[in-house]
């Protein structure tokens, strides 16, 4: 899995009040950038956020900064989090490095609200359901560490609760613990093997812990299981880019998806700027304005200028 490093730069700006401006670049260990970033940077003492894009060539730029200890934090395309780092901005020049892993992965589905056989057949006990609802209120406030505990006390009141198992997955996938969460998730599936989610997220964790193969069959059972499910087509779509010879088909399933899950335009824009389709990816990024669904259109609007 390929790394990139986010590389700061702190200048002082000649002003009264000594503001700065940070200039930053993100860096990849393979000599491309793997998807559509931002940065944030964020006053510890509560003073304020600020945005800005990342350029398909790596470099962004914060001006004006005061004096101050700040979180810089860099998101990919859909919001996820990839990197946070401490900041702490005085009266000299510094360069701080990020480490963090390939953006873009597929959105991680919870809980669907399609009932299946499985779960009409089994109903959790009353403890179990307590910890499930905590677990939700957790990852309601961010906080995956909590609401995996909580799933995994639900797991033990009660084996059988599919939920429990096929959500414990998801926060393990939140988690970065690729591994459990492919094994919880494939517990789930096999308690219950009519859920579409449950393979979209299997797929996910499958491919993320190395067995891309694997992946590639549990995507497909999802999309073969609930062929209108939008999330399902694009985690297949999501896969077939990174396997050898199938990008082709991988757009296509991107595409469909497009309509109920407009988020696949980012996808497909990062793909096409990664093979050098500057006009397409421009299309994908303009198509997702056109959607209605971007909540951050200035920022969008600035990659689209920077694809120019």
């Amino acid at each position: 899995m390929k790394l990139v490093c986010v590389t700061l730069f702190v200048c002082v700006l000649a002003s009264a009040e000594q503001l700065f401006q940070i200039e930053g670049e993100v860096v990849s260990t393979e000599g491309n950038l793997p998807g559509i970033f931002r940065a944030q940077l964020e006053a510890q003492s509560g003073a304020g956020i600020l945005r800005t894009p990342v350029t398909p060539d790596g470099h962004f730029h914060f001006l004006a900064i005061p004096t101050g200890n700040y979180t810089l934090r860099i998101l990919d395309s859909a919001d996820r989090e990839l990197a946070e780092q401490g900041v702490s901005v005085y009266d000299q020049s510094q360069r701080v490095t990020v480490s963090l892993r390939e953006s873009g992965s597929p959105r991680i589905h919870q809980s669907e609200n399609t009932v299946t056989v499985a779960e009409l057949k089994h109903k959790p006990n009353k403890r179990a359901k307590r910890a499930a609802e905590d677990s939700e209120k957790f990852a309601a406030q961010g906080d995956h560490q909590r609401a995996a505990a909580a799933l995994e006390k639900a797991i033990g009141l009660d084996p059988l609760f599919v939920w429990a198992h096929g959500n414990l997955g998801a926060e393990y996938l939140l988690l970065h613990r690729f591994t459990e969460a492919a094994a919880e998730l494939q517990r789930a599936a096999t308690l219950d093997p009519a859920a579409a989610w449950l393979q979209a997220n299997l797929a996910i964790a499958l491919f993320q812990s190395g067995n891309p193969d694997q992946a590639e069959e549990s995507a497909r059972r999802a999309v073969a299981l609930d062929s209108r499910n939008a999330k399902s087509r694009y985690t297949l779509g999501w896969i077939l880019l990174r396997r050898p010879g199938r990008a082709a088909e991988g757009v296509r399933e991107l595409e469909r998806a497009t309509s109920d899950f407009p988020q696949a335009h980012f996808t497909l824009a990062d793909y096409y700027r990664a093979v050098g389709d500057t006009a397409h990816a421009k299309r994908e990024l303009e198509s997702f304005l056109s959607s209605g669904a971007a909540a951050n259109r200035t920022e969008i609007e600035g990659w689209i200028a920077a694809l120019r």
